[in-house]
């Protein structure tokens, strides 16, 4: 049976004997003593408070096939009551209980921080934190997209909506929900349905905000745009200037690591196998400090990086690298060369034109190979 967001608001209106266990629904109201509320594809969500704390309550329009199995004891089972329109019999449904998030969303937050180079850098740190946390999980969301990361006021950032999620209970299944198309990888089906299944999006955004922080003024797009830069289906059909443009700059600044993670996403796959460790790397990339002693190439699955005492310094990352000298390197990307630092930063003039060393320039004689 279908369900009506205009039923669910009389229901929060007056839930008295409405209810099994919740008992009157109390709703929060903004300034203008409107609910506090959000529509979905398949649901509506209610800002309210329970024993005194503010909570989220989802009801749906639709049945959903997983919603217990996802949500457990979270999930109330035939809660609320809903009337069929013009009176007469209903049915007692489910609702599904959560606590509330306080925050912005990150779409929110990127565009309350257009055109502010630092605060765009602390976005795109925090969402590669909280990527790296995701990927790690033997679980996956299903609908990455801004709308549904919420930033807190530390600045750290939560999932939420968790109707198209992966579990491992659900291997051999097909899913409900594919997620947002502009997000997900062109080739995910329901069919597709596993723990890989947010590389794609994870990529997308990580790329999206490196790109905002690297460039600032390219946040301003986001105003006029219902996606973040970059939409997965035009990439994949090779119609996106955005992208390009921004895998260009990317490699024109020598950001090795974001420009790897934009790389992924001209995959033909939505599995990215590479994307948790370039993500390790883009943090490494940002917070690099100068080391004392200068560190000496090493080359591991034919990409080259920096290493001293045995840790690494400079992630392999470059399609070649050179010697240090006079506290400077060159390294290659993508057929361009780049002088860079003891601490692996790029280093250009006053102008942004590449300094480039002599010609007798040769790689380090203490050639360092890793192992893989």
């Amino acid at each position: 049976m279908l369900y009506t967001v205009p039923q669910y608001v009389d229901i929060i209106k007056d839930s008295y004997g409405l209810t099994r266990t919740l008992g009157v629904i109390e709703p929060c109201c903004d300034a203008s003593g409107r609910f506090v509320l959000a529509v979905g594809n398949s649901s509506v969500v209610f800002k309210i408070k329970h024993k005194g704390k503010p909570c989220v309550l989802k009801c749906y329009t639709r049945p959903k096939r997983n919603t217990r199995r996802i949500y457990g004891e979270r999930c109330l089972h035939n809660e609320l009551f809903v009337a069929q329109s013009g009176g007469g019999s209903g049915a007692w449904v489910d609702v599904v209980l959560t606590e509330w998030v306080e925050g912005r969303t990150l779409k929110e937050a990127v565009l309350s921080a257009a055109g502010d180079a630092e605060a765009l850098t602390r976005l795109s740190a925090a969402f590669d934190r909280f990527a790296v946390r995701m990927l790690s999980e033997e679980w996956a969301h299903g609908d990455i997209k801004p709308e549904n990361i919420i930033v807190d006021s530390r600045g750290e950032m939560h999932a939420i909506d968790f109707d198209a999620v992966f579990l491992p209970c659900f291997t051999g299944e097909s899913s409900e929900e594919t997620g947002t198309a502009a997000y997900q990888h062109p080739t995910r089906s329901e069919g597709v349905f596993n723990k890989h299944i947010d590389d794609y999006p994870l990529a997308l955004i990580s790329t999206a905000l490196g790109a905002m922080s690297a460039e600032p003024e390219l946040s301003r797009l986001c105003s006029d745009n219902d996606v973040l830069l970059l939409d997965a289906r035009e990439i994949y059909n090779g119609k996106s200037d955005v992208y390009q443009n921004i895998v260009d700059m990317l490699r024109s600044r020598c950001l090795a690591a974001r420009y790897r993670i934009a790389k992924l996403l001209a995959s033909r796959t939505a599995h990215l196998y590479s994307l948790g460790e370039l993500l390790g790397y883009a943090q490494f990339e940002a917070r690099r400090q100068q080391e004392s002693t200068y560190p000496e190439p090493f080359c591991r699955n034919g990409l080259w990086g920096y290493a001293c005492g045995g840790e690494t310094v400079v992630p392999p990352l470059y399609d070649d690298a050179y010697g240090f000298c006079d506290g400077e390197a060159v390294v290659v990307l993508d057929g361009m060369e780049y002088r860079i630092n003891a601490c692996g930063s790029p280093m250009f003039d006053l102008t942004d034109s590449l300094k480039i060393p002599p010609p007798n320039r040769r790689k380090s004689a203490d050639l360092i190979i890793m192992p893989k």
